[in-house]
């Protein structure tokens, strides 16, 4: 279960609009819901919230996540050589 403290730091992040990239990659992935549809983003944000718990979706949230730093790593790093 994502805790407050995680939420707070996600939040930075991932912004408002998290739910789509979220979705995304358990599409991707193939990971559905007990009947086999994609989960909505109601789904995604009940999670994220705490309000309850799912590993695949927290899993997916948490890669968002890793997938955000690594663009926000290298846009730094290009930013650093062009003003270099």
């Amino acid at each position: 279960m994502i805790s407050p403290k995680e939420n707070a730091e996600l939040s930075k992040i991932l912004g408002k609009n998290y739910t789509s990239g979220v979705i995304s990659i358990l599409n991707d992935k193939g990971i559905t819901n007990k009947i086999g549809n994609s989960y909505s983003p109601s789904s995604v944000r009940q999670v994220f919230n705490g309000i309850t718990e799912n590993i695949d979706i927290e899993l997916a949230i948490f890669e968002l996540r890793d997938q955000l730093k690594a663009k926000q790593i290298r846009l730094e790093k290009l930013r650093a050589i062009a003003n270099a």
